[in-house]
């Protein structure tokens, strides 16, 4: 392993990412977030650059781990304010960047981590 970098901005150091749609497609919404539980959330395709996200986040880093806790309220989340309902369907990935190399849920190969077509596709429950 190596030291973990808390960086400005988020991405350009280690961080945890997460990709949010409604649909394999534009609009959607990134939320980032650093080991010193700095983070930040972006949008793209249809509405500002920044999202008021009410996430809430935990970080603990220790000698051997990195532990993140992220609350994402359903309300609201995805672009445009549309919230998921419980038994709704939302389109993510979640990749771990570490300083210029990343590790996906869904593989986003050399199409980078905005793929759209490759977000996985999560059903709440009901």
């Amino acid at each position: 392993g190596h030291a973990l970098q808390s960086a400005t901005p988020v991405w350009s150091g280690d961080d945890w990412e997460l990709i949010l749609a409604a649909a394999r497609a534009r609009p959607y919404r990134q939320f980032l977030t650093a080991p010193d539980g700095r983070s930040t959330a972006l949008a793209f395709g249809g509405e500002e650059a920044a999202w008021d996200n009410g996430t809430t986040v935990r970080s603990v880093v220790t000698a051997e781990s990195w532990t993140t806790d992220l609350r994402l309220p359903l309300n609201g989340l995805l672009a445009g304010g549309q919230s998921v309902a419980p038994g709704g369907v939302l389109y993510l990935n979640a990749i771990r960047g570490a300083c210029g190399r990343c590790v996906a849920w869904s593989a986003t190969f050399t199409e980078g981590n905005h793929s759209l077509s490759r977000l996985g596709e999560l059903r709440l429950a009901p």
